[in-house]
């Protein structure tokens, strides 16, 4: 759902100026939210897989063109994972995956309405660099129990350090004299398997999160 998302925010932004051109503003601020990710398998496996809730904060950075358009980017931490289950008749398997990723979205984004609050939509590409988690796991193979809870190391643990995808959501803004407070929702999708060894499944990263931020005009 979320490519024609991208795909109409995008055509409309090149397509469609929209709104007043002299209304252009540069403002950065901070955002902080909570994350739910999983792995998206490529094929059918046989694995159950479910969310892991996670933190988010960063560091966003817009430049509104028009009172409709901006362009918004950001640097930030996020912490994905997943928290998976396989068994047969012999072997069972609970493992969680915490994730920690530098990302750095590119955004444009449309702005709705003309009174206060204000509606935007959002969709981009982002690329993100993991450099370290945690790993979990509890298994009970032909009657024997154990259980790991240890740091993860993406280049021990056959991991793909760069990720990147698609990246975009919705939210609403409630404008100030020097600034604006944002609520917003996100959705991603990896477009990269995770898994090093080729051997095994491919699973890419997605993720949901909430935020809330505020963002501080520089030229006012």
């Amino acid at each position: 759902m979320l490519r024609p998302l991208l795909l109409l925010i995008i055509t409309s932004a090149l397509c469609i100026p929209g709104g007043n051109i002299h209304a252009q503003e540069l403002a950065i601020g901070l955002r902080t939210g909570l994350s739910l990710a999983s792995f998206h398998p490529k094929n059918n496996i046989d694995l159950d897989l479910e969310y892991t809730k996670g933190f988010s904060i960063g560091i966003p950075l817009l430049y509104k063109w028009s009172d409709m358009w901006s362009f918004q980017t950001e640097l930030s931490w996020i912490q994905k994972g997943a928290h998976l289950t396989s068994f047969n008749q012999t072997e069972y398997y609970d493992e969680t995956y915490h994730l920690n990723h530098i990302e750095w979205p590119l955004m444009v984004r449309v702005q709705f309405g003309a009174l206060n609050p204000h509606f935007f939509a959002f969709g981009g590409w982002y690329t993100a660099y993991g450099f370290g988690g945690r790993y979990q796991l509890n298994s009970l193979i032909n009657g024997n129990y154990t259980s790991v809870d240890e740091k993860l190391d993406f280049k021990e643990d056959y991991l793909e350090k760069l990720d990147y995808g698609i990246h975009g959501g919705v939210g609403v803004c409630f404008e100030f004299d020097r600034g604006q407070f944002f609520i917003d929702g996100r959705g991603q999708r990896g477009l990269v398997n995770l898994n090093k060894d080729k051997l095994q499944p491919y699973l890419s990263n997605k993720a949901l999160s909430l935020h809330l931020g505020y963002l501080v005009y520089l030229n006012h």
